[in-house]
């Protein structure tokens, strides 16, 4: 009850913040981009910005007041009580202020029965698939929480983090999976749901409820895009539907391909991979399964659609200012550029508590997701370029980008960042060539349709359709981090705007009482989402109860770890996924490596030491590397007893230290070693 008070308190928070300080937010659905009047209710703009803004704010305001009680056993407590009290009398005055924040759903729905009809249905059908979709891959029966083969993986140090603050007390912030110094993923989401799991939310609700409105929010906030973009209801549900289930062409080569002896229905029918026409692609590296398996991404994504429909009208002034000019060609454009870069009404600050609000919204969003904060300022960059009021951007991008600088000076001991040029993207021929052949293959027919669109349209929305598509060049030219594949994102995020414009384009195909023409447009539509319907079916294939990996929420060695080991205590263990152990929200001193990896750690160099500590060939050196290393205590188990990369001496770490905890026998026994128990007396 108390969690779901605290997201309660977050929206409400959210709300009067908004109202009170950007009322831009509530008349962002009166009129389009273009200024003509559509009908479209508030509440698709209000609740999902009301809720950001609220989550935002209150959940960092815990972690930061929970880091002055960093010395107590549970810092979550007083720091809930603290900042809820708090803002639960701010947000009552705020709403009491001049009633600026009176609330009024008829206000703030729409009066159009049939545009609150369609809304409604719309965001049902959102709630309900994602809702079966969160809890199809991650739930608790019984006393097993199941966690599905598709996301198992990722799940591990997301898991490991939760844990680390709904059972521990992680503050300072380390990294689970590479304990011992500073924390260099994005892990706010995953403090949020372990709060939630500690203030009472059972770990499988406390992940997928914020997990599910984050991604609802993400529909309603692009089918506000789209209408705002189109003028048309039809372009917001088609805009949703070709995110779902996303165009390219491995579908049809997978039929292609198939031997003319072979039934292909019957292969389709016992088919459980993702269908893969590029690199890595059958990873689900740009399917939905992606949404399902790194939840953190959600949040940072309704942001960024946000932040585009409080910003774009910048954009569409510039349109109209050109259009009343009557200007076109060279004389046109340098008259544009002597209005906007070289007389003050191109700089002036329009709306200042707009772009202080975009600002620092942006920029809390770095340690939620990185990666998403990083498409935003791109995108922002090229809107900015061709807008007036260009001082409401640099604040914009100064307080986002001073506040993400303040967050990884305070996070991080090293930059994760590793920039470099490297054309190609995952091309396994890294020529102009290999990658247009790449963003064919991945794109399918939403390519010829993006085409299409740019031909057919002009002005502001065929820039927009550049300044969409700008993290997706950004993926195909530069790398941030050790891994290339990371770069998904941008792409991921470049494909759902530009969803947006090849729904309007579709839409605007649709002519009335032409069945011919509609029939094709119909085609077009199964075409664009065939495989993305088709890899939504595996994801369901590859979970559920049956293919999941259990783990046993009331494990012995999970209870003696909560109730024994102290939160700076670092475990030398095999390299776990998920595990008991890290279900106790045990500091591992190396998880499974390519997770630390990817975030940025030193892999290698610790991996040494591993092997170094386990196969130990006597006490002194033991003891000499565990003190180095600050490890507590020493796992050790059948994987250590049978790993192929050192030969491991248990009787070596049995004779120098005690074991405190046993479960199993032989060759399976997990036992732990602690080494503030020390068998053997070492001469100084």
């Amino acid at each position: 009850m108390l969690a779901v008070g605290y997201l309660l308190i977050c929206l409400f928070v959210g709300y009067t913040i908004g109202k009170s300080f950007v009322p831009e937010i509530f008349q962002a659905t009166v009129q389009s981009f273009s200024k003509k009047k559509i009908k479209l209710s508030s509440f698709m703009v209000w609740i999902p910005a009301a809720w950001i803004t609220g989550i935002l704010l209150v959940t960092w305001s815990v972690y930061i007041v929970a880091h002055f009680f960093s010395s107590a056993r549970h810092p979550l407590i007083y720091a809930n009580a603290i900042v809820i009290t708090f803002y639960i009398v701010l947000a009552m005055g705020l709403l009491f202020w001049k009633k600026k924040a009176s609330i009024s759903l008829k206000k703030y729905t729409s009066s159009d029965k049939t545009t609150l009809t369609i809304e409604s249905i719309f965001v049902l059908i959102c709630i309900v698939f994602i809702s079966i979709l969160m809890f199809w891959t991650f739930f608790v029966k019984e006393d097993s929480l199941y966690v599905g083969y598709t996301i198992f993986g990722d799940f591990s140090p997301h898991l490991s983090m939760i844990r680390s603050f709904s059972k521990g007390n992680n503050f300072p912030t380390w990294y689970t999976f590479y304990s011992g110094i500073d924390v260099k993923y994005h892990f706010m989401f995953l403090f949020l749901v372990g709060n939630l799991e500690f203030l009472g939310m059972r770990i499988d609700y406390a992940f997928n409820v914020p997990s599910i409105m984050g991604m609802v929010f993400v529909y309603m906030l692009l089918y506000v895009l789209a209408v705002k973009i189109s003028g048309k209801r039809k372009v917001g549900c088609l805009a949703g539907l070709f995110f779902s289930f996303r165009s390219a062409s491995s579908f049809f080569t997978f039929l292609v391909n198939t031997p003319a002896e072979e039934n292909v229905w019957t292969k389709l029918k016992e088919n459980t991979a993702y269908l893969s026409n590029t690199p890595n692609e059958d990873w689900g590296l740009y399917n939905f399964n992606v949404f399902v398996n790194q939840r953190h991404i959600a949040i940072c994504l309704a942001i960024l659609l946000l932040v585009l429909i409080l910003v774009l009208p910048y954009l569409y002034e510039t349109y109209d200012m050109w259009k009343n000019m009557k200007l076109e060609g060279a004389k046109g454009i340098r008259s544009y550029f002597g209005k906007t870069f070289f007389k003050k009404d191109g700089w002036k600050i329009a709306n200042w508590k707009l772009a202080v609000f975009v600002g620092l919204l942006s920029g809390a969003s770095a340690f939620w997701n990185g990666a998403v904060l990083i498409a935003l300022l791109i995108v922002l960059f090229f809107i900015a370029a061709l807008s007036r009021k260009r001082l409401d951007f640099v604040i914009m991008a100064g307080l986002a980008g001073g506040l993400s600088l303040v967050q990884s000076k305070v996070f991080m001991e090293e930059s994760s960042l590793a920039a470099r040029y490297q054309f190609g993207y995952l091309a396994a021929n890294p020529t102009l060539f290999g990658a247009s052949s790449f963003i064919v293959k991945l794109m399918g027919v939403l390519l010829i349709v993006l085409v299409a669109a740019f031909l057919y349209y002009k002005g502001a929305r065929r820039y927009i359709m550049f300044a969409f598509a700008t993290p997706l060049i950004f993926a195909f030219t530069f790398c941030l981090t050790t891994d290339m594949n990371v770069n998904h994102k941008y792409v991921l995020i470049s494909f759902m705007l530009l969803d947006v414009i090849a729904a309007n384009f579709v839409a605007d195909m649709i002519k009335k009482k032409d069945i011919i023409r509609n029939i094709g447009v119909l085609v077009l539509i199964i075409l664009l989402t065939s495989t993305g319907v088709y890899d939504t079916r595996c994801v369901f294939k590859n979970n559920g109860p049956e293919k999941s990996l259990v783990v046993k929420l009331d494990a012995p060695v999970t209870k003696w770890i909560e109730e024994n080991a102290e939160s700076r205590d670092i475990f030398l263990t095999p390299p776990y996924t998920i595990h008991a152990i890290t279900m106790g929200g045990a500091m591992l001193y190396e998880g499974w490596q390519t997770f630390a990896w990817s975030a940025g750690y030193d892999t290698a160099a610790r991996n040494e030491q591993v092997i170094a500590m386990y196969s130990a060939t006597s006490p002194e050196e033991l003891i000499k590397l565990a003190d180095e290393n600050e490890i507590r205590y020493i796992v050790v188990d059948d994987n250590c007893r049978n790993s192929e990369v050192y030969t491991l001496r248990e009787d070596i770490i049995a004779a120098t230290y005690k074991a405190v905890y046993t479960e199993g026998e032989g060759q399976t026994a997990l036992t732990i070693y602690d080494t503030m128990e020390q068998l053997v007396e070492i001469e100084e």
